[in-house]
């Protein structure tokens, strides 16, 4: 799997984006050293500089969703509230226990800070 954490791949996604789009890569957090996951967050903000980590630690996996854009993204907070409400989004959340769609946003952490 290590193949898809590199500057290399990260790029491939990046010429994949259309217009506006965003790149996202599902990162197992268990079992990774501290090094390497510097290393791998490093290597996606060298590629997408605007990005943020989401993480959720309701099992025994810990995971992060590390995403970003080539540009500023800006968030429309009121187009997110109205899409995290929507029927199959909640219960989509609600099975990774997310009873309330906005509790997501409390889990970003937003890496600007050196890793």
């Amino acid at each position: 799997m290590g193949d898809l954490y590199t500057t290399d791949y990260f790029n491939l996604m990046k010429e994949r984006l259309n217009a506006g789009g965003l790149a996202a890569a599902w990162v197992p957090a268990n079992g990774i050293r501290e090094d390497d996951l510097k290393t791998l967050l490093r290597s996606f903000r060298a590629v997408f500089p605007h990005m943020s980590v989401w993480y959720r630690t309701p099992y025994r996996q810990i995971f992060l969703i590390v995403v970003g854009t080539p540009e500023r993204l800006a968030v429309d907070i009121a187009q997110l509230s109205k899409r995290l409400h929507c029927s199959t989004v909640v219960e989509d959340l609600s099975a990774v226990g997310l009873s309330d769609p906005s509790r997501l946003l409390g889990d970003a952490a937003d890496h600007r800070r050196e890793t």
